[in-house]
């Protein structure tokens, strides 16, 4: 990849939308391949360029902040993440269907950072309606389902309310691990 940037800078000039798009790229590939501390820098500076070639509110700036906010998960720097998650959720819910999965997974993600920090009230609905949007495209044994079910499990018990985790609980079907 760094390789086609370099080209890419040749072609185009550093401050270009084709150069933000294949360091956004880079970045995405790097945090998924567990090198979240290098892909920090690059998600800002991808982040900052594609906002201003294409605009904030748009579809592609969404998802590279909701790559940035689990970047930042990754990284265990939840306050970090919760800026970016919600501005992408933001986009989301006002560019995409209220049944988008795109929708579902920043809302699944910004849950999980929210019950992270504490904020055990503000990741309910967040999370309760990714399993909604999950449990109507993949049914009750899809992977996001039980991993939305997973994160209110997890919600409930950081919380106090083993009650209601337990009752959640009951909901998770069999299947592979989930990864954490």
């Amino acid at each position: 990849m760094p390789a086609l940037i370099d080209i890419r800078r040749r072609a185009f000039g550093e401050d270009s939308e084709p150069v933000a798009r294949s360091v956004a790229n880079l970045a995405i590939e790097l945090s998924r391949g567990g090198d979240a501390a290098k892909a920090e820098p690059l998600f800002r500076e991808s982040v900052e360029k594609l906002t201003r070639f294409l605009g904030p509110d748009n579809v592609d700036v969404s998802e590279l902040l909701t790559a940035q906010g689990r970047n930042f998960q990754r990284l265990g720097r939840f306050a970090d993440a919760e800026g970016p998650l919600r501005r992408s959720l933001a986009i989301r819910v006002a560019h995409l269907s209220a049944d988008s999965q795109d929708t579902a997974s920043t809302r699944l993600i910004l849950g999980v950072v929210l019950a992270k920090q504490g904020k055990y009230a503000e990741a309910e609905e967040p999370l309760r309606l990714s399993e909604e949007v999950y449990r109507k495209k993949e049914g009750p044994a899809g992977s996001n389902t039980r991993k939305a079910i997973q994160a209110q499990v997890d919600l409930y018990r950081s919380w106090g309310k083993t009650e209601k985790a337990a009752e959640l609980a009951t909901r998770l079907t069999p299947g592979p691990p989930l990864p954490r």
